[in-house]
C-alpha cells in the first residue's frame, strides 16, 4: 500500500517537472521571438540615412 502512495507522489512530481520544462521552454522561446520581432520593426523603420545605434 505504501510503495503504491510512493509511485503515485513520484508520478504527480514528474508530470509537474515536465509541465514547468514545458512553461519554462515556452517563455523563452517567446521572449526570443518577441526580441527578434522588436529589433526587425526597429530596423524596418529605419530612415534611408540613419544606420543602426545612430
Amino acid at each position: 500500500m505504501r510503495l503504491d502512495k510512493v509511485e503515485e507522489a513520484v508520478d504527480k512530481v514528474e508530470r509537474a517537472v515536465a509541465f514547468l520544462v514545458d512553461v519554462a521552454h515556452g517563455n523563452a522561446i517567446d521572449a526570443f521571438d518577441d526580441a527578434a520581432q522588436q529589433f526587425v520593426r526597429s530596423f524596418l523603420h529605419l530612415e534611408v540615412s540613419q544606420t543602426l545605434g545612430h
